[in-house]
């Protein structure tokens, strides 16, 4: 069997999930990764509900002083989507500000 025949087998469902439950998980890691690939940010709920968001890299001491920030949280994952926007808004304008350094 070769590598890529192993990857694209399905993950075995958990006997405590239902099948609906199994796909919306499923769903949530695709768009988790997907997320994490367009915008840099990796997401996740805690047990209590809340929603945190981090970046997937690590911030310069420049980019910290500029207000970007590595970490996020609010209870509402609207709130959430709304700091991503905003933090990549601040590291557009801050790239802008930095002609020809990266």
């Amino acid at each position: 069997m070769t590598e890529n025949a192993i990857k694209e087998q399905p993950t075995p469902q958990p006997a405590d999930l239902s099948s609906a439950d199994y796909q919306a998980q499923q769903l949530i890691k695709s768009l988790q990764l997907m997320l994490r690939d367009l915008t840099g940010w990796t997401v996740w709920a805690s047990d209590s509900g809340a929603v945190y968001a981090t970046r997937t890299r690590d911030l310069t001491k420049d980019e910290l002083r500029a207000g970007l920030e590595m970490t996020i949280a609010d209870e509402d994952p609207r709130e959430v989507l709304a700091k991503i926007k905003q933090q990549m808004r601040k590291a557009a304008r801050y790239d802008a500000d930095r002609p020809g350094e990266f």
